[in-house]
């Protein structure tokens, strides 16, 4: 626990990153401010608009997030403890799982899960709030793996193994409840079962081997909550109508290989990291060989493992604990590899996390191999790589505490990434710095002319300049719209240039657009009010100020708009 208290303490003290999801997950959401029966229902029900909810079903999240609220109100030290108290509690859990895999001596079980702990691909999990779900999936996971070597250890009552194998689907659902592409670690528990004990021992009895739920009894309950999770997913995802540009199928599987490089590149040498990597380029003729590799070591792992069933007695050898370890990291990145659906291949480091579990029983393996199970010689080869992770871990976490140092990071790393020069971008202007903030979207709108919401924050920055550039701002906001009409931050923002110019037919139609586009938006209610108390309405304007209030309570703009609208009732008395 020391270890991880250093490792991560610069990240424990950071801001919140609100660019990323923290402001709309965390400080803007109602539905998570408040821990009550409705909180509850809306985390509950996938039936709701769940806009606000990043149109995702992550229930298990989103009741983490209450109770955070509830203790630590806006105090991001509160939030990210709790996220590093989960992955602390994941680490131990991966500890008592090599454990059960490897056996004694203890020691390398405890060096694999140090390895697991201290890995720079855990940071984002811990450090950004909204990342959360990967640490409380795999923690989950996790569990129900534990659960389930339980319940089949030779010797169970039936009533307890039944008990346990209970208990392990309840935490298996839990874990695809709180995140969708956790549905993958379902797939892997199969290849999980033959590294555990034999339950047809001598000392058994026949009522007891009936009761053990051997074989495909016990996995058709974690293969039904997949199905069932995935459907679940799907349709809530589907309810935000969030879709990528299409593309050729052959173009989209060739960006596989690329992405599966860089992931390996990331577990194995985790340097260079980036909260942000731009799609991977399709891969040439190294690609489709890799491609072939890669499916020949599934193979021959899978072989591997259900050869295993079929051997009496013993524990897995170190080849077959290899086998598991490439599958499981395999099969969790398998939802960010599969472009299904979307433009390319995912690369993320947070898309990692669950690998890193591969990652840690292979080097337990490895590390038991090379001291020859000398437990002395194990713990000098092991205290290299764990400094050297805990070393780039708390350097990942040094960024991780600032925002600013975030995206100025990731500018740094590759400048030719538009969407860290727009978050850059981004992160100056919520702090009042308007020429920096112009010059990243500028640099983003040359990598990416297109890129709308560039266009919407250099607007912004030349409405609040002493001068304002009111021509060139309305020709990038009228842009930014003919590239995404469906862009309601831009109809809100030309809606309030328009009031300003006494448009008020104009900027109610552009008004109307941007609620119907998103109801959730407090900028939208706000020029609303504007709206109305221009049209000389202050009682309808300050109806709108209420629920621009309601949805971003403490901002200033919002509350002074509220006050004017409460001065001119007050006057008409």
């Amino acid at each position: 626990m020391g270890l991880l208290s250093a490792a991560y303490a610069p990240s424990l003290g950071g801001r919140f990153i609100e660019g990323w999801d923290d402001r709309w997950l965390v400080l803007e959401n109602p539905h998570v401010q408040v821990l009550d029966l409705a909180g509850l229902s809306a985390a509950v029900d996938p039936t709701i608009d769940r806009s606000r909810l990043g149109w995702e079903y992550l229930p298990v999240r989103d009741f983490t997030v209450m109770i955070d609220h509830e203790l630590w109100r806006a105090n991001p030290v509160g939030h990210r403890l709790t996220s590093f108290l989960v992955h602390a509690a994941t680490s131990f859990g991966v500890f008592l799982l090599l454990a059960r895999i490897l056996g004694r001596p203890l020691l390398f079980s405890a060096a694999g899960s140090v390895l697991f702990a201290l890995h720079p691909l855990a940071t984002e999990p811990v450090a950004w709030i909204a990342d959360r779900k990967d640490a409380l999936a795999l923690f989950f996971f996790v569990a129900s793996l534990l659960a389930l070597a339980s319940a089949r250890e030779p010797g169970r009552s039936p009533g307890g193994r039944r008990g346990r194998y209970a208990v392990s689907y309840l935490l298996a659902a839990l874990c695809v409840l709180s995140k969708s592409n956790a549905i993958a670690l379902l797939v892997a528990i199969p290849l999980f079962l033959p590294l555990l004990p034999r339950l047809e021992t001598a000392g058994e009895s026949a009522a007891a081997r009936r009761g053990a739920w051997c074989g495909a009894a016990a996995l058709a309950p974690f293969l039904a909550l997949a199905v069932l999770a995935g459907l679940v997913h799907f349709l809530v995802f589907r309810s935000g109508e969030v879709v990528e540009g299409a593309a050729p199928v052959s173009s989209l599987l060739a960006t596989v290989p690329p992405a599966s490089l860089r992931y390996l590149r990331v577990l194995l040498v985790p340097v260079g990291l980036s909260p942000h990597y731009r799609d991977p380029k399709p891969g040439a003729l190294h690609g489709a060989a890799l491609g072939i590799l890669v499916a020949g070591l599934c193979a021959a792992g899978t072989l591997r493992i259900v050869s295993l069933r079929r051997r009496p007695g013993g524990g897995p050898g170190p080849a077959d604990s290899l086998a598991f370890a490439l599958l499981l990291a395999l099969v969790s990145l398998a939802p960010a590899l599969a472009p299904l659906a979307r433009r390319s291949a995912y690369i993320a480091d947070r898309y990692a996390y669950a690998a890193t579990l591969g990652m840690a029983l292979a080097g337990a393996v490895l590390l038991r191999r090379a001291s020859g199970g000398r437990p002395a010689l194990g713990l000098a080869l092991a205290a290299v790589p764990a400094v050297l992770l805990g070393t780039l871990t708390y350097q990942r976490a040094s960024v991780w505490s600032s925002e600013v140092l975030l995206w100025r990071d990731a500018a740094a790393r590759d400048p030719n990434d538009p969407i860290a020069r727009l978050n850059l971008g981004l992160v100056y202007q919520r702090l009042g710095l308007g020429k920096p903030a112009e010059g990243e979207f500028l640099a983003c709108l040359d990598l990416d002319p297109e890129n709308v919401k560039a266009s919407h924050g250099l607007a912004v920055e030349l409405l609040r300049r002493d001068d304002p550039d009111i021509t060139r701002a309305r020709r990038l906001l009228e842009s930014a719209l003919a590239t995404d009409p469906r862009f309601h931050q831009a109809h809100a923002t030309l809606a309030g240039l328009l009031l300003s110019e006494g448009n008020l037919p104009d900027a109610k139609r552009h008004i109307d657009m941007a609620l119907s586009l998103d109801r959730s938006a407090a900028e939208s209610w706000l020029e609303l009010g504007n709206y109305h108390l221009l049209a000389g309405n202050p009682e309808a304007a300050l109806a709108a100020y209420d629920e621009a209030s309601r949805l971003a309570p403490g901002r200033r703009e919002i509350a002074r708009a509220r006050a004017a609208a409460m001065e001119r009732i007050e006057q008409r008395k």
